[in-house]
């Protein structure tokens, strides 16, 4: 069999049955010449990187709230030890308070929410007194 490099993915191929030349067309396993393959391994490399660029960027923001909590039971209230606010810049997409309670688990308010200005002031209430 003789194989003929094509730029295309097909070769044109020669084999001999019964003493006849038949032409056939087989597919060409590397149809690039080496330096194509090489410009192509490397436009690869670059499209994967590109592509793993903004993956690898968005680990970078903190840890952001998505949702609200509805409503906590009284016990819950008790265990908060401190909060913090987060705004609507960088990565994160709504203004919440974000409660830490003893055991280091956090749940996230709605701000605008009473029950939820009532215990940040609670809070701030116990932190001033453990100061004191």
């Amino acid at each position: 069999m003789s194989y003929k490099k094509t730029r295309g993915s097909l070769c044109k191929c020669q084999y001999k049955l019964h003493h006849q030349t038949v032409p056939t067309y087989r597919p060409l396993l590397l149809a690039f010449p080496e330096n194509q393959a090489m410009k192509f391994s490397i436009l690869f490399f670059i499209l994967l990187l590109a592509c793993m660029y903004p993956v690898l960027a968005q680990g970078s923001y903190e840890n952001c709230c998505l949702k609200y909590v509805v409503g906590i039971k009284k016990s819950t209230k008790r265990k908060v030890e401190k909060y913090r606010l987060q705004e609507t810049d960088g990565g994160c997409n709504i203004p919440a308070v974000i409660f830490t309670l003893r055991s280091s688990r956090i749940f996230c308010a709605n701000p605008q929410l009473s029950w939820v200005q009532r215990l940040m002031g609670e809070v701030n209430a116990r932190s001033n007194n453990k100061r004191m």
